[in-house]
């Protein structure tokens, strides 16, 4: 094991060199309002002058590994990264780039969640049943051309606001109207009502919508006071995010 080097390929015995990279999400912004939307992988390789049929997979790691060369040989591998890289390619471009995919963009969201350790292997493998005394070295020294992780994300709030409360319904004047109390969170955007006389709504667009705003109210105007039904009313940010419903049953006497 070396620190500080980054090189794949293969030894005088013709076994793999490997090289692992980790990661701190720690000084990324909090979880629950931030969506990673791009992510990236980065590195520029050192003069080389292979001729030899040798390839690089960037594989996405489980990080709970130990730092010898038989666990390095056992990792569980989440997802490669990118397409793989061939040694000819590296000749003609010194910076190559490993693009996440869509659920490898999953797995790092989830790991923003714990602010944890990422970890990622440089895999050689080659056509030839034996390749010996042959690698590619990678940047370290200088900074601008050294490894890096390019995460682009931005402000998004994940969960929904608190439900309403206190929510009621009474007939008057002939109408059916809905009262309840709005919660006093920073991004509440507003309350959508939605009446479904068939079943309990069972989503922000599942029945006729009523209402979409910051009152405390509204009224059924056109609702038979004969004819029982659903109303269920969703909170929601400026996502939007909308909260599970308060479902209230209007029974018709």
């Amino acid at each position: 094991m070396k620190k500080d080097e980054i090189s794949a390929g293969f030894d005088e015995k013709g076994n793999k060199i490997y090289s692992i990279f980790e990661f701190n999400l720690s000084s990324l912004p909090p979880y629950n309002d931030t969506m990673i939307t791009k992510a990236y992988f980065e590195l520029n390789s050192t003069k080389i002058y292979i001729k030899d049929d040798m390839r690089f997979h960037l594989e996405f790691i489980d990080e709970h590994f130990e730092k010898n060369y038989e666990a390095i040989t056992n990792r569980e591998v989440i997802q490669n990264i990118g397409y793989d890289i061939s040694a000819n390619e590296l000749k003609n471009n010194q910076t190559q780039y490993f693009i996440f995919d869509s659920f490898s963009e999953i797995v790092l969201n989830e790991k923003l969640k714990d602010k944890a350790n990422i970890a990622f292997v440089l895999k050689p493998t080659s056509a030839l049943k034996t390749l010996k005394n042959k690698k590619v070295s990678w940047e370290t020294k200088n900074i601008s051309l050294s490894p890096k992780l390019i995460i682009e994300h931005i402000v998004k709030r994940r969960f929904p606001v608190e439900k309403v409360s206190n929510a009621s319904l009474v007939v008057e004047n002939g109408k059916i109207k809905l009262t309840w109390t709005n919660p006093k969170d920073f991004d509440f955007v507003g309350v959508k009502v939605i009446k479904n006389p068939f079943r309990k709504p069972l989503s922000s667009h599942d029945g006729q919508k009523l209402y979409a705003g910051v009152d405390e109210y509204t009224y059924d105007d056109f609702g038979a006071t004969d004819i029982s039904k659903y109303y269920a009313i969703f909170t929601y940010d400026n996502v939007p995010n909308y909260s599970e419903p308060i479902i209230i049953e209007y029974i018709a006497k």
